[in-house]
């Protein structure tokens, strides 16, 4: 969660953070080569209305060994991401999510970035709250449904309960409806 790959200008806010990926990347794939998914949760680039934040991330994850899958979080654009991305991480209806099965375990990735458009704000990020709605529910509940009795992992970007933390504000929205 939280790579915040940055657009490559003069001004960027997180200049290492694609060489971290990079190098993450490589460790993965000396340690972790037979590994069953790896996840990104969100907030993969810091500027979503951009697209060169996300050609780079491409470009770094056609290295990664495994099988990935990816999600958004407050400072992703969906629209920005599925015009690099293209439908591939996309469920039937848009949104960034997906759900694996590994080895009797269900793993749902869920898309909980703001239906707010990138660019709302000075970043081009979405609304900060994390929003999962009806929509993205339904989707939930029907993969649930189809693990039956496996165990089930969520994962998301946004944290579904207040902690007590700095970070409370960007909470999900609503979470019992999760």
């Amino acid at each position: 969660s939280d790579i915040h790959i940055d657009e490559p200008d003069a001004h960027q806010k997180f200049p290492d953070n694609l060489m971290r990926l990079e190098t993450a990347i490589d460790r993965i794939n000396t340690a972790y080569d037979a590994a069953d998914l790896v996840v990104f949760a969100g907030d993969l680039v810091d500027r979503g209305r951009r697209s060169e934040p996300y050609e780079l991330f491409q470009g770094a994850l056609a290295r990664l060994a495994p099988p990935y899958a990816l999600t958004l979080g407050n400072h992703d654009g969906r629209d920005t991401f599925r015009s690099v991305f293209g439908a591939t991480h996309c469920d039937p209806n848009g949104y960034i999510q997906s759900a694996h099965e590994l080895d009797g375990t269900c793993v749902i990735v869920l898309d909980t970035a703001s239906d707010i458009p990138a660019g709302a704000d000075r970043r081009g990020a979405s609304d900060p709250k994390g929003q999962l709605c009806a929509t993205r529910l339904s989707w939930r509940a029907e993969r649930r449904r189809d693990a039956a009795d496996q165990p089930v992992i969520v994962i998301l970007h946004h944290p579904p309960l207040c902690l007590g933390v700095k970070n409370d504000p960007w909470v999900l929205q609503e979470p019992k409806a999760l």
